[in-house]
């Protein structure tokens, strides 16, 4: 029986029959291809000149070696747990869970992640990420291309980069194979999202909002909408930094309207206030008398004294639900119409006016230039005037 002062985990103590003691650092690890690899390393007595040098210098060694191979990207195991951990934490589906934990992002964008992960990775839940070839996830993007838009392919290569990111962070594999990835092309005929609006059409949804009959609640929430249109459509802000106004951002002596924050999500709650997407996000834009009138109006109405646009629980404008109030008036008007065509119209008046770019870019809280251009499109009635007005050779 080993002496008790030298039981350490990890090594193995034995005495001769010539009465020399023995120490064997020994564990299993799993090495950067998955497989089940001895560590084997004696220390003698006889090579020390006593015991205890042998066994302290046993312990050195072990320690060592557990760090030196957990920075190779190996993964130290016992033999009973080699099972469990092929079959559990190396997974894909548990790895990509683990992710949540190391790469912190909004309930938003993990609920994104959630349905990208459904729809492209969930066929290979349950194997090892080490029997995952760079050909399996190629021929799953590929399968794909009849079904899925360019985008939603590209974000599913994203979460497949998400589990790989967090299988190297934990040591189970040494390089991301997502490196090799071709990305297909979708044969999705993409029909182009419509983002052009007038005010014309601005004017039929906010009379619709504002005579809406039903409940107290929607009643009370469905005229703040209308006010939120007019906002919009006077600064161009998106529609989740309208719904943050708080009345201290609004200086009437300077005719100002401070942006500082959006209506959002964090990695716990939904519908909060979080701040503004950039720092270009973070400005002061310019209040003109028929926004200042709106504005003056909407602070008689609205009983919360903090947010402007608190509904009727107290509660910031929800975005979902905002979109669900303004889809269900568009159908009924028969016009395509939601809040953040207004961004879109605000930006496209801005560049008939002349304004320069920069100023454009401002308003808007644009990082670059390339963000606004996107903004600069021409409607049906200029492309007809346009072709009508072409010179014949």
């Amino acid at each position: 029986m080993a002496n008790k002062k030298y039981k350490e985990k990890n090594i193995k103590s034995r005495q001769g029959k010539n009465g020399l003691w023995s120490f064997q650092v020994r564990f299993d690890y799993l090495n950067s291809t998955g497989e089940l690899v001895p560590y084997n390393e004696t220390f003698s007595e006889k090579q020390y000149g006593s015991a205890d040098l042998a066994f302290k210098e046993a312990i050195k060694h072990k320690n060592e070696m557990l760090v030196k191979l957990r920075g190779t990207g190996s993964q130290t195991i016992y033999s009973k747990d080699v099972t469990k951990a092929n079959k559990g934490s190396m997974n894909i589906k548990s790895i990509y869970e683990q992710s949540k934990k190391y790469y912190v992002v909004s309930i938003d964008t993990n609920e994104k992640h959630d349905i990208d992960f459904k729809h492209g990775i969930k066929p290979f839940e349950d194997k090892n990420i080490q029997d995952v070839t760079v050909a399996d996830i190629q021929l799953s993007l590929s399968s794909k291309v009849n079904v899925y838009s360019q985008n939603k392919l590209k974000r599913i290569l994203v979460v497949w980069r998400l589990i790989y990111k967090t299988a190297i962070l934990l040591g189970y594999i040494q390089y991301d194979p997502t490196v090799a990835i071709f990305m297909p092309k979708s044969k999705v005929v993409k029909t182009k999202r419509e983002q052009s609006t007038t005010l014309k059409t601005m004017l039929k949804v906010v009379e619709q909002l504002e005579n809406y009959h039903g409940k107290e609640c929607t009643v009370f929430n469905c005229k703040l909408i209308a006010y939120a249109s007019w906002v919009i459509y006077y600064t161009g802000m998106r529609p989740s930094e309208c719904y943050a106004l708080q009345y201290d951002r609004i200086d009437f002596k300077n005719k100002t309207l401070l942006i500082a924050s959006r209506i959002g999500s964090n990695t716990d709650t939904k519908n909060i206030e979080v701040p503004v997407k950039t720092t270009n996000g973070y400005r002061v834009i310019p209040m003109v008398p028929e926004l200042e009138k709106k504005i003056k109006e909407l602070m008689k109405y609205q009983t919360n004294k903090k947010w402007l646009f608190a509904d009727y629980s107290g509660n910031p404008l929800n975005s979902d639900y905002v979109c669900n109030i303004i889809s269900n008036i568009a159908k009924e008007l028969d016009v395509k119409f939601n809040l953040y065509m207004l961004r879109h119209l605000f930006s496209k008046d801005m560049l008939k006016s002349n304004a320069s770019q920069k100023t454009i870019i401002e308003l808007l809280g644009h990082a670059n230039i390339g963000q606004t251009v996107y903004y600069d499109y021409t409607d049906d009635e200029e492309k007809m005037k346009a072709v009508k007005s072409r010179k014949y050779n």
